[in-house]
């Protein structure tokens, strides 16, 4: 098989892993530094009332952000280089943020949408409440944003499975 035919799956995952590494990295330096809007202006406080692990999770999807993508970057960098060891920092990076993306979705639907709820109750439902109760839209995000990690693991599995069908 034709060596460029076997190295296009590498540098696809590797422009892939950067791009997606630098999203992520502006992603995290977005959400520590740029104050939101959100529906209730005190929102932030009620939901530290509601739900007091509210912070925690805050802050530890951020730095998750954060190291995630400097691991993308560094896996895309490497793979460019065509090393090996990107590969696996690729693919775990990859799956932990598959599975950090599948629990956002998930803590959102189970603990912040019922504090909502109840912080509604309490203070009235403003008028552009919707930018809270859009649980679709989160959903659809959550989904959305695994398509980079889900092609980047298919194109090391394709590159490892070409290799080998090569080698034999």
């Amino acid at each position: 098989m034709n060596k460029s035919k076997l190295e296009t799956p590498l540098i696809i995952a590797a422009c892939l892993s950067i791009i997606y590494g630098i999203v992520d990295v502006v992603a995290g330096f977005c959400a520590t530094t740029l104050p939101g809007k959100v529906a209730v202006a005190d929102f932030p406080v009620n939901m530290l009332s509601q739900m007091p692990v509210f912070r925690n999770f805050v802050t530890y999807s951020t730095i998750a952000l954060f190291v995630l993508g400097a691991a993308f970057i560094i896996a895309g960098i490497g793979l460019s280089l065509r090393q090996v060891w990107p590969r696996w920092v690729a693919l775990a990076s990859s799956a932990l943020q598959i599975a950090g993306l599948i629990y956002i979705a998930i803590y959102y639907y189970k603990e912040i949408l019922p504090a909502v709820e109840e912080i509604f109750l309490i203070f009235g439902r403003p008028d552009n409440a919707w930018l809270l109760e859009t649980g679709g839209i989160v959903l659809f995000t959550e989904l959305a944003a695994l398509i980079p990690e889900i092609i980047i693991i298919l194109l090391l599995i394709d590159l490892s499975s070409r290799r080998t069908t090569a080698a034999i």
